[in-house]
């Protein structure tokens, strides 16, 4: 009864309400461990190690934000995939450091998958990397 305090409603009749304030904080704390989560936020009470927050906690948070942030960019460039033109794809792209060079590559890419698809179908042999060399020069 000593960590318990009384509520009085007088309506007609006196009603007496024990409330436990521990049961508060308890709901209190679920309830910010869950939001935390769930928005996928982080608990600074929690990061702290002795009075500042640790430098390698910190470090890693901000790099699974990046990593999420990250994740999120790729996903809106593949769902923009036949709306916006490759070229502003690729360059939207977290991993792509040299957009031109990197269209060459995608280009070169579609052009061996072409040549695979045509020499698949009409049966025709497929060229060794030397002779496949030679005919670029």
């Amino acid at each position: 009864m000593s960590r318990s305090f009384f509520l009085l409603l007088v309506l007609k009749k006196s009603i007496i309400y024990q409330v436990n304030p521990e049961n508060y904080r308890l709901i209190l704390s679920i309830l910010s461990k869950e939001l935390i989560k769930n928005a996928s936020g982080y608990d600074v009470d929690e990061l702290k190690s002795g009075t500042t927050p640790n430098q390698m906690t910190i470090k890693s948070i901000y790099n699974d934000i990046d990593l999420d942030i990250e994740s999120q960019v790729i996903a809106d460039i593949k769902n923009s995939v036949g709306i916006l033109s490759k070229e502003t794809l690729v360059a939207q792209h977290p991993y792509v450091t040299n957009v031109e060079e990197e269209l060459k590559k995608i280009e070169k890419e579609e052009q061996a998958q072409q040549e695979q698809a045509l020499n698949d179908y009409f049966g025709n042999p497929q060229k060794t990397p030397e002779e496949k060399v030679e005919n670029e020069k």
